[in-house]
């Protein structure tokens, strides 16, 4: 079954409840802007915070799930500038992503990320996620 946003956030919602911590949303970022939609090339959301993120494919359906320190910094591993400013993937190993949606943690709490990581990994089973997956 496929897994999209709704997924997400109440996935997350269950882990915040569970565990007595809390993730913030930032406003989801397009890879590929229709206008006025927020995405590339403006800033990346919550570059300077950790968190975790999820890939989107076009259909907003979550193929990738991972952890950042600092999400600027990690989301820029992925994507850089190519031809006229656009965007590309580094990673050919990962196909179709057209959108971001991070969560960043509190500042006093990073270590949050990684059992939360592990626990959206298994829970939403995305196709680009190689560790945690509970069905092939």
């Amino acid at each position: 079954m496929t897994k999209g946003l709704d997924s997400l956030k109440n996935a997350i919602k269950w882990y915040e409840d569970r565990f007595c911590v809390s993730f913030t949303p930032a406003e989801i970022y397009a890879l590929y802007p229709k206008e006025g939609e927020y995405g590339w090339p403006q800033p990346w959301p919550i570059p300077d915070f950790a968190g975790i993120y999820a890939f989107l494919d076009s259909n907003k359906t979550i193929v990738y799930i991972g952890k950042a320190s600092q999400m600027g910094a990690r989301l820029s591993h992925y994507f850089r500038y190519g031809e006229n400013g656009k965007c590309i993937l580094m990673d050919k190993r990962i196909g179709d992503i057209s959108y971001v949606q991070c969560y960043s943690c509190s500042p006093e709490e990073p270590y949050a990320c990684l059992s939360l990581e592990e626990y959206l990994i298994s829970e939403m089973n995305p196709k680009y996620n190689k560790i945690g997956r509970t069905e092939w």
